[in-house]
């Protein structure tokens, strides 16, 4: 198992404390300034992408192309969970996912993952409010609306990554991803085999009040994956400067 000094908040990916990245990434571009990724790891990122949904419905999936850049960003350490071999964690983890299940209705055990080999490295937290964003609703939306299948893959239709490309005409008929999780565990996060999900419900911080370790921040809100509320204008900065958007 790769060794993670987590707890100086370092790079998964490299081990090292995160960096400007030269020359600038292309696919995870918005993480150039504070990156933990270097140039071909970043093609290598947008080579899973580009192998996934065809090129003309490239530009709707842009919730898909943040959270496929987790491993080159800078503060992914601050809600990735790393394994450990003891009873707070696993205590932690079937509390984060107890949570889970009354909120989504999606459930799952950390025993059964990890009889089936499953997510021995840890647990990267996503919010609840992006991932119904993904899932094609507004972050106002019932949040048991993702233990559902999503339509948003069916005008356009993607490719199955994990069998050879095949095509897959409609999303929502795909047994793989019957729910988000499900799709996000079947989709993965590149660079960090062996790294599970767990859903968090960033509206309500409360829920967490008796869940062992750190899961709010400074400021009381909850620890999670929520890039896309916050890179607003830096996407669009950064996509200008490398030519990628004109304005």
């Amino acid at each position: 198992m790769r060794f993670w000094d987590i707890d100086n908040s370092v790079c998964y990916v490299s081990n090292k404390k995160k960096n400007k990245a030269s020359p600038s990434l292309r696919s995870c571009y918005t993480t150039t300034d504070q990156a933990c990724c270097n140039f071909v790891e970043d093609e290598a990122i947008g080579g899973v992408f580009g192998s996934f949904i065809p090129g003309p419905c490239a530009d709707d999936h842009t919730e898909i192309t943040l959270f496929q850049c987790i491993a080159c960003r800078g503060e992914a350490v601050k809600y990735t969970i790393k394994a450990e071999t003891s009873a707070g964690y696993f205590k932690r983890i079937s509390k984060l996912q107890g949570i889970q299940e009354s909120t989504t209705n999606i459930k799952r055990e950390m025993s059964s993952e990890l009889m089936a080999d499953k997510y021995k490295k840890g647990y990267v937290q996503v919010c609840a409010t992006w991932l119904l964003r993904l899932w094609g609703h507004n972050s106002t939306t019932e949040m048991t609306e993702l233990s559902k299948p999503t339509e948003i893959f069916d005008s356009c239709g993607a490719y199955d990554l994990k069998n050879d490309g095949n095509p897959i005409a409609k999303g929502s008929k795909f047994s793989a991803w019957k729910d988000a999780l499900s799709f996000l565990e079947w989709y993965g996060i590149p660079h960090m085999d062996g790294f599970g999900i767990i859903i968090m419900d960033d509206t309500n911080p409360t829920k967490y009040a008796t869940v062992p370790g750190e899961v709010l921040d400074t400021d009381g809100r909850v620890t999670c994956f929520e890039r896309a509320t916050y890179i607003g204008a830096a996407v669009a900065t950064a996509a200008v400067s490398l030519g990628l958007l004109v304005v």
